[in-house]
């Protein structure tokens, strides 16, 4: 992880769920103007609000944007982001 962030290819930031949808956060980034969008059980990797973490940042075919649905069951199947924690 280090090696990738040094060159560029990871990037730092402070993960947030987003409180209307749980599987669905932001996270805010050092060199982005924008919090980053991060979707789904699988992309958010374990993290809870306030956690540092380190992103990837995804292929642009599998961006997306935020969801506009409230998921009350944490059996509903998780969205792709744009961004994947690792």
């Amino acid at each position: 992880m280090a090696e990738g962030l040094k060159h560029g290819r990871f990037h730092q930031g402070v993960f947030y769920i987003n409180r209307s949808n749980l599987m669905e956060g932001f996270v805010s980034a050092e060199g982005y103007d924008e919090d980053i969008l991060i979707q789904g059980r699988e992309h958010t990797n374990r993290a809870i609000s306030g956690d540092t973490v380190v992103i990837e940042v995804l292929p642009k075919e599998e961006w997306s944007v935020p969801s506009k649905l409230i998921v009350q069951s944490t059996t509903a199947k998780s969205a792709t982001g744009a961004f994947s924690l690792l």
